[in-house]
């Protein structure tokens, strides 16, 4: 999972007009890009390094791991109520579910009662 989401960020970074077609997004001058690329590219690259920290150095990095993953999916599942589902977002939102009981999943062997 760090891997792809690593590949998604540099292609978001490197080819955004690849990113922008595939996501269905049209920007219009250089704050829509700064938006683009600062928001949702942080956003990705944060997940991807702290799930390879997850993974390789300590099980602590779980915990914002699943923060940030669940606040993304809060934000997801907020706008298809505002604005009604989208296939491909259903598709994301399930990815995301996924890893969120993964994650849960892992947590049920770290957590000390």
């Amino acid at each position: 999972v760090s891997l792809l989401l690593a590949i998604q960020w540099l292609t978001l970074v490197f080819k955004i007009e690849r990113s922008l077609r595939i996501f269905g997004l049209r920007l219009d001058g250089t704050l829509g890009h700064n938006t683009m690329l600062g928001n949702v590219g942080g956003i990705i690259l944060g997940i991807s390094i702290m799930s390879l920290l997850f993974v390789t150095h300590s099980q602590l990095w779980m915990y914002p791991l699943m923060l940030l993953s669940l606040t993304v999916l809060l934000g997801r599942i907020v706008s298809f109520v505002l604005k009604g589902f989208c296939p491909i977002g259903v598709i994301g939102a399930s990815l995301e579910l996924l890893g969120l009981g993964i994650l849960l999943l892992f947590a049920g062997n770290f957590v000390e009662y």
